[in-house]
């Protein structure tokens, strides 16, 4: 096979990173409150991703490249209050933190697209893409509309892959995106956000004398 040239990769540059934070901490009830919040911005110019070259350069790894530019904006928030009784003390901590991802720009136009990873093994194929004006590496694939009930159901919908089997009782509906009345790679869009809406926490403190018990829990939504 023949090998990938290295020129793309060898001008490649560091990302930069501009950051903006606001923060507050602040305690209460004698100290056994406490509170810590922090608002941020921050945007990453020369933003590096793997891109996909084609097949002809070879099967070695995607070469990183500067795309563009990305903005990250979120919040963190945490309270934590501690006390004691004689022997026995407490304490319950708890803390939330959300951001929103957004491509600002890449080097070409806004509806080009950079491709993610990739398994050929599956119809989707590739499932990631970064777009400008969407959250980076946004899932990639098809809208599934249900599932066909009947056979004459599948024959009155578009063609699917083909047709077949891919148009009969029990087979996925996939959406027509660009109303061809065919269904191939043409009708994959972006389909979802891999960010999470948001993640929290809490964490549980029970003591008495050398004794001391810590529960925790995490979670993530979205």
């Amino acid at each position: 096979f023949p090998t990938r040239r290295s020129s793309d990769l060898a001008k490649a540059k560091w990302e930069t990173t501009t950051s903006t934070n606001v923060g507050l901490d602040a305690s209460f009830l004698n100290g056994k409150l406490d509170m810590s919040f922090d608002w941020y911005t921050r945007v990453t110019s020369d933003m590096l991703f793997p891109v996909e070259v084609q097949f002809t350069q070879g099967v070695a790894t995607n070469p990183f490249q500067n795309i563009g530019e990305m903005q990250n904006k979120g919040v963190e928030l945490s309270l934590n209050y501690n006390d004691k009784k004689g022997d026995f003390t407490y304490g319950i901590g708890m803390n939330f933190s959300t951001y929103r991802n957004t491509v600002l720009k890449t080097t070409g136009d806004p509806a080009t697209q950079y491709f993610g990873f990739s398994n050929l093994r599956l119809p989707t194929g590739t499932v990631n893409v970064t777009q400008q004006g969407f959250p980076l590496a946004s899932f990639f694939g098809y809208y599934i509309d249900g599932i066909f009930q009947t056979d004459k159901e599948g024959s009155e919908h578009a063609v699917q892959f083909g047709g077949g089997s891919m148009n009969k009782a029990g087979a996925f509906k996939y959406r027509d995106m660009n109303g061809d009345k065919i269904i191939n790679a043409a009708d994959r869009a972006i389909i979802g956000n891999p960010h999470p809406d948001f993640t929290y926490g809490i964490n549980l403190t029970l003591g008495y004398k050398n004794f001391r018990m810590d529960l925790f829990g995490q979670g993530v939504q979205g």
